[in-house]
């Protein structure tokens, strides 16, 4: 960066003042706009609901130590009396929560994720900054357009809890890239030269962050390699073709641990897809480009009745929305590239206005990765998000026009009145000059951390039963209760365990489900047997606020602790010599499918836990049937018990009287056929399955 000063004539230093008074900026703007006037501010986290808890609890995760980048996510302090998995949930953006939960070892959880926010405001202006220098745009319009940019309606509406999504410092970076592909002088030249080691960076850092981002990135590029080879310069697709290996490598390395894990234990069929709907309710619509939502200003207010009011399919139209300066950037991008198609000056048209035109016509409503989702591919459900890329391409061709056909005065005036327009419209409503005098945030995470004390009290090591029951993640709320809410206690906890917490789909808190159907005292007496010895119940996710369940569970617990929400309730002592063994299925099978599992994989296995002392007589019996003509050899404990000849659609029945040894007992099932296609609808790739699963224990 390039701020000339003429006392300064070293460029080193020249530049780190100027990164020193961006920074300064920087943190004025965001200090003010967020209400973190004081030390103390900074203890609140900016959100406390929501996707929130979510990305709070990851980065909980990389600051106790208990997941690292690349490798399986375990949780020792969920999902008890077992450990949470997470591997089946795909975190691309691993270095974010990671730096964020280094950072957290340091300064506490919730003041880190406000670090995390100013990151995302701060790169993202140091990097419009650098392109748009590089492509010589005015100083004064270069900063404003920084400015403009990293206090942008996109950043500031994502937030915390959409982290992922709104941390956008590369995208200018990437259009600058895109442009070299086409650049003659670049191209010409060998692969390797300062510019291609620049991009190939560029290109690995991209795919190391949000896969909305680096997939479109790599759609762009594969239009250069098509160009290229059409006029038969195949040597020019060298670079382009490197820079989509170089973004294809950082994502699969990123994603190897989900990957790997699932080529282990089999596809987890609740997070292997998202479904045709969520891509139509997502998607982009123009008017939201145009019109805001929710804003107070005129222009908001004659949104509202023009359009919001009126229109019936709302996804994400709260993000989209370009701003005032962004709107006036795109008409000037959209109606100058006409005016030269009109003049059949095609080469004129830049070509960010073809690429433009490819990522509306691609997140449309109704588009083409609508017509992508009909084949199965529904990996990109809210391509509204795709809104940001549009703002960058439109604002730095809207400056670079500016910066040509305006003298220094002039372009100085413009630089101001388009820095007071935006921040009339996303600063001013938001700046803060005065602390707060009552922080609800503050107030919800005292009496969380109120419940959680109330425990430790008796044991800081103990494990706490959660109720109600939900499964994690994106299921959606239960009655008032949101989704990740029962995340609440683990974040407020360093040393409790508690139940919640484990990936969908694998079956491994299932005994969760069966448990909440007993009555209060076998439940209790059970949950004693298994080490629980607390409760704590978030009233918000009963009809009735928790006062049957509550009243249920009167005679044999002690209150040690209530909130306008949560309670915390001691176990009181009860028997539990016939507690039920919990049984996982650990291994390589579906969800349940209420009445049968299916094998994904040629093995599976199932983890029955037996919590006596005392070794148990069970019962086990199923039906077994399979895709194809299949033998499955059963083991229990390592020893061979019986071999089960299936045929398609015939259906053997099995039954045997295992001893259940106290601690881990296994049944393995080992078939000699690997899975095959289900057929129809069903996408996946199954080979056996057991139907009207039942085990008696018989003691």
């Amino acid at each position: 960066m390039k701020f000339k000063i003429p006392i300064i004539q070293n460029k080193l230093i020249q530049n780190f003042i100027s990164i020193i008074l961006l920074f300064l900026s920087c943190f004025f703007i965001f200090i003010h706009s967020y209400d973190l006037l004081t030390l103390s501010d900074w203890e609140t986290p900016l959100g406390y609901q929501g996707d929130m808890w979510l990305v709070l609890s990851l980065i909980k995760g990389y600051m106790d130590g208990t997941t690292l980048p690349f490798l399986f996510k375990i949780i020792p302090n969920l999902n008890a009396p077992f450990n949470a998995n997470w591997n089946d949930y795909p975190i691309t953006e691993e270095i974010i929560f990671y730096t964020t939960g280094i950072i957290a070892r340091f300064v506490g959880l919730y003041p880190a994720t406000s670090i995390l926010l100013f990151l995302s405001h701060f790169l993202s202006l140091v990097s419009f900054y650098y392109v748009a220098r590089y492509f010589k745009i005015n100083l004064f319009l270069a900063i404003s357009g920084a400015f403009i940019f990293a206090f942008s309606h996109f950043i500031f509406l994502r937030g915390i809890g959409h982290i992922v999504v709104g941390f956008v410092f590369h995208i200018p970076l990437i259009i600058m890239v895109l442009s070299w592909c086409y650049q003659q002088k670049i191209m010409k030249s060998t692969i390797w030269n300062k510019k291609s080691y620049i991009a190939i960076i560029i290109a690995f850092i991209t795919g190391m962050f949000n896969p909305y981002y680096s997939i479109m990135f790599c759609q762009l590029l594969l239009f250069s390699v098509i160009y290229y080879f059409i006029n038969k310069k195949y040597t020019y697709i060298k670079l382009p073709l490197t820079l989509i290996l170089s973004t294809t490598f950082s994502f699969l390395l990123m994603n190897l641990d989900t990957m790997i894990y699932g080529i282990i234990h089999g596809t987890n069929i609740a997070f292997s897809h998202r479904n045709i709907p969520s891509l139509e309710i997502y998607a982009l619509k123009l008017p939201d480009l145009i019109f805001p939502s929710g804003y107070t200003h005129l222009w908001g207010k004659i949104s509202e009745v023009l359009y919001h009011s009126r229109t019936f399919l709302k996804g994400e139209y709260w993000s989209p929305y370009l701003g005032i300066v962004g709107i006036l950037a795109f008409l000037y991008f959209i109606f100058s590239n006409l005016y030269f198609l009109f003049q059949k000056k095609f080469n004129k048209a830049n070509v960010h206005f073809w690429h433009l035109i490819w990522i509306v016509l691609f997140s449309i409503v109704g588009g083409i990765n609508l017509i992508i989702g009909s084949f199965g591919f529904t990996l990109l459900r809210a391509t509204n998000r795709y809104s940001v890329m549009i703002f960058v391409i439109v604002l730095l061709y809207f400056f670079i026009f500016i910066s040509k056909r305006f003298s220094q005065k002039s372009i100085i005036f413009i630089s101001i009145i388009l820095f007071s327009i935006s921040s009339y419209e996303e600063l001013y409503p938001r700046f803060k000059w005065h602390k707060s005098d009552l922080n609800p945030i503050s107030e919800k995470i005292i009496d969380d951390q109120r419940i959680i004390w109330s425990i430790e009290n008796y044991d800081e090591k103990a494990m706490v039963f959660q109720l109600p029951i939900t499964d994690f993640p994106e299921v959606g709320p239960l009655f008032k209760m949101g989704d990740y809410e029962n995340l609440r206690p683990y974040l407020n906890s360093n040393s409790l365990h508690f139940s919640h917490g484990s990936n969908k789909g694998r079956g491994d808190n299932d005994w969760q489900k069966q448990i909440a159907l007993m009555d209060s005292k076998e439940m209790l007496s059970s949950l004693l047997g298994y080490g629980f010895k607390f409760i704590i119940l978030n009233k918000n996710g009963y009809e009735d606020n928790g006062s049957l369940m509550l009243d249920k569970l009167k005679n044999y617990t002690e209150t040690l602790y209530e909130t306008t929400d949560l309670v915390s309730l001691k176990i009181n002592d009860l028997t539990f010599e016939k507690i039920k063994p919990i049984i996982n299925f650990s291994h390589g099978w579906s969800s349940d499918e209420v009445t049968h599992r299916w094998a994904v994989l040629k093995d599976a296995e199932i983890s029955i836990h037996n919590f006596s002392q005392y070794e148990r007589n069970i019962n086990i019996e199923f039906d077994i049937t399979s895709l194809r003509k299949s033998q499955i050899d059963i083991y229990f404990s390592d020893e061979f018990i019986s071999t089960m000849n299936s045929q398609p659609g015939d259906f053997k029945n099995f039954n045997y009287k295992f001893i259940l040894k106290p601690g881990l007992n296994k049944i393995k099932f080992k078939g000699n056929k690997y899975p095959i296609l289900a057929g129809k609808s069903d996408r996946r790739l199954l080979s056996f399955a057991l139907y009207n699963l039942n085990i008696d224990i018989d003691d």
